[in-house]
Protein backbone atom coordinates (compact mmCIF):
# COMPACT_ATOMS: atom_id res chain seq x y z
CA UNK A 1 0.00 0.00 0.00
CA UNK A 2 1.24 3.17 -0.49
CA UNK A 3 0.25 6.69 1.12
CA UNK A 4 -0.71 9.83 -1.79
CA UNK A 5 -1.51 13.24 -0.41
CA UNK A 6 -3.97 15.00 -2.68
CA UNK A 7 -5.72 18.50 -3.01
CA UNK A 8 -8.94 18.50 -4.26
CA UNK A 9 -11.84 20.48 -6.14
CA UNK A 10 -15.49 19.21 -5.33
CA UNK A 11 -17.53 19.71 -8.21
CA UNK A 12 -21.28 20.99 -6.89
CA UNK A 13 -19.93 22.93 -3.86
CA UNK A 14 -16.42 24.34 -5.42
CA UNK A 15 -14.40 23.55 -2.20
CA UNK A 16 -10.95 22.74 -1.80
CA UNK A 17 -10.13 19.67 0.13
CA UNK A 18 -6.73 18.10 1.16
CA UNK A 19 -6.16 14.60 2.40
CA UNK A 20 -4.22 11.36 2.64
CA UNK A 21 -5.21 8.34 1.09
CA UNK A 22 -4.14 4.44 0.55
CA UNK A 23 -4.24 2.49 -2.08
CA UNK A 24 -1.81 0.23 -4.44
CA UNK A 25 -0.80 2.73 -6.87
CA UNK A 26 -1.27 5.97 -8.35
CA UNK A 27 -3.54 5.26 -10.53
CA UNK A 28 -6.12 3.92 -8.89
CA UNK A 29 -5.69 6.55 -6.04
CA UNK A 30 -6.93 9.04 -8.97
CA UNK A 31 -9.46 6.48 -10.28
CA UNK A 32 -11.00 6.64 -6.09
CA UNK A 33 -10.80 10.55 -6.71
CA UNK A 34 -12.75 10.67 -10.08
CA UNK A 35 -15.43 8.11 -8.69
CA UNK A 36 -15.84 10.79 -5.78
CA UNK A 37 -16.75 13.42 -8.03
CA UNK A 38 -13.59 15.33 -7.46
CA UNK A 39 -11.73 17.37 -9.51
CA UNK A 40 -7.99 16.59 -8.75
CA UNK A 41 -5.92 19.64 -8.43
CA UNK A 42 -2.80 17.92 -7.26
CA UNK A 43 -1.69 14.58 -6.27
CA UNK A 44 1.59 12.87 -5.21
CA UNK A 45 3.22 10.63 -2.87
CA UNK A 46 2.87 11.61 1.06
CA UNK A 47 6.87 13.26 1.58
CA UNK A 48 7.02 12.82 5.35
CA UNK A 49 9.92 12.68 7.49
CA UNK A 50 10.62 9.76 10.10
CA UNK A 51 7.26 8.56 8.75
CA UNK A 52 5.45 10.29 11.46
CA UNK A 53 2.34 11.89 8.95
CA UNK A 54 2.23 7.81 7.76
CA UNK A 55 2.20 6.68 11.20
CA UNK A 56 -0.86 9.44 12.56
CA UNK A 57 -2.74 8.66 9.65
CA UNK A 58 -3.17 4.50 10.09
CA UNK A 59 -3.59 5.62 13.69
CA UNK A 60 -6.74 7.71 12.98
CA UNK A 61 -8.24 5.47 10.91
CA UNK A 62 -8.05 2.65 13.23
CA UNK A 63 -11.54 0.91 14.18
CA UNK A 64 -13.10 0.42 17.50
CA UNK A 65 -14.32 -3.79 18.39
CA UNK A 66 -17.39 -1.58 18.81
CA UNK A 67 -17.76 -0.49 15.61
CA UNK A 68 -16.60 -3.60 14.09
CA UNK A 69 -19.38 -5.33 16.36
CA UNK A 70 -21.79 -3.11 14.92
CA UNK A 71 -20.74 -3.71 11.00
CA UNK A 72 -20.19 -7.76 11.48
CA UNK A 73 -24.15 -7.57 13.06
CA UNK A 74 -25.65 -5.63 10.20
CA UNK A 75 -23.87 -6.98 7.23
CA UNK A 76 -25.02 -11.00 9.03
CA UNK A 77 -28.40 -9.56 9.72
CA UNK A 78 -28.58 -8.60 5.82
CA UNK A 79 -26.72 -11.30 3.97
CA UNK A 80 -29.13 -13.84 5.87
CA UNK A 81 -31.95 -11.52 4.83
CA UNK A 82 -31.11 -12.17 0.77
CA UNK A 83 -29.44 -9.02 0.26
CA UNK A 84 -26.18 -9.16 -2.05
CA UNK A 85 -22.57 -8.25 -0.56
CA UNK A 86 -22.74 -4.77 -2.12
CA UNK A 87 -26.29 -3.96 -1.78
CA UNK A 88 -25.84 -4.79 1.96
CA UNK A 89 -22.39 -2.76 2.41
CA UNK A 90 -24.03 0.26 0.20
CA UNK A 91 -27.29 -0.16 2.66
CA UNK A 92 -24.54 0.16 5.85
CA UNK A 93 -23.14 2.77 4.79
CA UNK A 94 -26.47 5.35 3.81
CA UNK A 95 -28.03 3.98 6.60
CA UNK A 96 -25.20 4.72 9.33
CA UNK A 97 -24.85 7.15 11.77
CA UNK A 98 -21.04 6.47 12.40
CA UNK A 99 -18.46 8.18 10.62
CA UNK A 100 -15.77 5.45 11.07
CA UNK A 101 -18.69 2.59 9.98
CA UNK A 102 -19.82 4.91 7.03
CA UNK A 103 -16.37 4.59 6.01
CA UNK A 104 -15.55 1.37 6.76
CA UNK A 105 -18.92 0.15 4.60
CA UNK A 106 -17.86 2.77 1.85
CA UNK A 107 -14.38 1.59 1.09
CA UNK A 108 -15.02 -2.14 1.75
CA UNK A 109 -18.53 -1.30 -0.63
CA UNK A 110 -15.96 -0.14 -3.63
CA UNK A 111 -13.58 -3.08 -3.36
CA UNK A 112 -16.37 -5.31 -3.72
CA UNK A 113 -17.72 -3.45 -6.72
CA UNK A 114 -14.08 -4.03 -8.71
CA UNK A 115 -15.05 -7.71 -8.13
CA UNK A 116 -12.63 -8.53 -5.04
CA UNK A 117 -13.95 -10.99 -2.71
CA UNK A 118 -15.33 -9.77 1.06
CA UNK A 119 -12.50 -10.93 2.96
CA UNK A 120 -9.68 -9.76 -0.26
CA UNK A 121 -11.60 -5.77 0.60
CA UNK A 122 -11.10 -6.13 4.08
CA UNK A 123 -7.31 -7.14 3.73
CA UNK A 124 -7.05 -4.41 1.38
CA UNK A 125 -8.81 -1.60 3.70
CA UNK A 126 -6.34 -2.45 6.23
CA UNK A 127 -9.15 -1.73 8.86
CA UNK A 128 -9.67 -5.03 10.06
CA UNK A 129 -7.24 -8.02 12.03
CA UNK A 130 -6.04 -9.98 9.98
CA UNK A 131 -7.68 -13.21 12.15
CA UNK A 132 -10.99 -11.80 10.69
CA UNK A 133 -10.18 -11.30 6.92
CA UNK A 134 -8.69 -14.86 7.07
CA UNK A 135 -11.97 -16.03 9.06
CA UNK A 136 -14.33 -14.38 6.38
CA UNK A 137 -12.02 -16.06 3.59
CA UNK A 138 -12.55 -19.52 5.42
CA UNK A 139 -16.14 -19.10 5.40
CA UNK A 140 -16.77 -17.59 2.09
CA UNK A 141 -14.97 -20.91 0.85
CA UNK A 142 -16.83 -23.17 2.97
CA UNK A 143 -19.97 -21.44 2.17
CA UNK A 144 -20.84 -20.20 5.28
CA UNK A 145 -19.95 -16.43 5.29
CA UNK A 146 -22.87 -15.88 7.57
CA UNK A 147 -21.93 -18.70 10.08
CA UNK A 148 -18.10 -16.89 9.94
CA UNK A 149 -19.40 -13.55 11.11
CA UNK A 150 -21.57 -14.78 13.78
CA UNK A 151 -18.53 -15.90 15.10
CA UNK A 152 -16.37 -12.60 14.53
CA UNK A 153 -19.32 -10.74 16.44
CA UNK A 154 -19.44 -13.38 19.59
CA UNK A 155 -15.66 -12.55 19.80
CA UNK A 156 -15.56 -9.29 19.32
CA UNK A 157 -18.60 -8.99 21.77
CA UNK A 158 -16.18 -11.05 24.37
CA UNK A 159 -13.53 -9.16 24.00
CA UNK A 160 -15.33 -5.97 24.88
CA UNK A 161 -16.70 -7.52 28.13
CA UNK A 162 -13.43 -8.85 29.13
CA UNK A 163 -12.01 -4.95 28.19
CA UNK A 164 -14.83 -3.73 30.22
CA UNK A 165 -14.48 -6.03 32.86
CA UNK A 166 -10.76 -5.53 32.95
CA UNK A 167 -11.34 -1.73 33.17
CA UNK A 168 -13.40 -1.84 36.59
CA UNK A 169 -10.62 -3.86 38.38
CA UNK A 170 -8.33 -1.39 37.11
CA UNK A 171 -10.76 1.57 39.14
CA UNK A 172 -10.45 -0.15 42.20
CA UNK A 173 -6.75 0.20 43.12
CA UNK A 174 -6.95 3.54 41.90
CA UNK A 175 -9.70 4.49 44.03
CA UNK A 176 -7.64 2.95 47.23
Amino acid sequence: MEYFEYKVKNAVSGKVAKGIMTTDDLESAIDTLKRRGESIVEIDYLKDFMNLRKLSFSLSTRISKKIAAEFYTMLSFMLEAGMSLHESLITIRDSSISKKLKRLSSVTADEVRKGEALSGAMKKSGLFPHASTEQIRAGKESGTVTTALKRLILKTEKELEFTGKLKNAMVYPIII
